[in-house]
């Protein structure tokens, strides 16, 4: 059993048990910003202000391994757009990733 939770918290984004205030901080830019951009047929802010659907959770755990260096922009734009149905010349997907610190 404890394995079992071990190997479910692994696959987590860092902070889904923790507040990271430079994460918040840059969430909350790519929310300004990219409110309104589309990756298909919805936009980021709509992603991002439903976390409690399939959609918006995937979104931001994807989001918060793209800023915590766990994965490349090139793996998060494949997940995203994988569970979210888009093209990768969506504004939102550009919006995000002009957005990502070096």
């Amino acid at each position: 059993m404890a394995a079992v939770a071990l190997a479910l918290l692994a696959g987590c984004a860092p902070d889904s048990f923790r507040r990271n205030p430079e994460f918040e901080a840059w969430i909350g830019e790519v929310r300004q910003a990219c409110y309104r951009e589309r990756i298909g047929v919805n936009t980021v802010g709509g992603l991002l202000g439903r976390t409690g659907s399939r959609e918006g959770n995937h979104f931001l755990n994807e989001t918060s391994r793209l800023h915590a260096g766990m994965i490349t922009p090139e793996q998060w734009t494949t997940r995203v757009l994988a569970f979210i149905s888009g093209r990768r010349t969506d504004p939102g997907l550009q919006c995000v990733l002009a957005r990502l610190p070096e």
